[in-house]
């Protein structure tokens, strides 16, 4: 299984196997109030919502296993994988 931490219809910030991976991640390439890289776990998770809009963020689910070489790609390209497995 894999959550993916998603700007709705943009790009994945974050993934792992459980829903607190992929919003621990996705807190490494956010921004937070100020701008800066970088934001707290609970700053992350607040930003979910669960029907998400255009540029909102939410998490997706798949019963599939995320390649091992998806650490190494883009979010748009992430995305991509999601939604040819989906």
């Amino acid at each position: 299984m894999t959550i993916l931490y998603v700007q709705h219809d943009y790009a994945v910030f974050g993934f792992g196997e459980t829903e607190e991976e992929a919003i621990a991640m996705a807190a490494g390439w956010l921004t937070d109030a100020t701008g800066k890289q970088g934001c707290s776990i609970d700053y992350a998770e607040s930003l979910l919502v669960t029907n998400p809009q255009a540029g909102q963020m939410a998490l997706y689910e798949t019963d599939e296993t995320i390649p091992a070489d998806a650490e190494n790609w883009g979010g748009e390209e992430l995305l991509d994988w999601y939604h040819d497995v989906a």
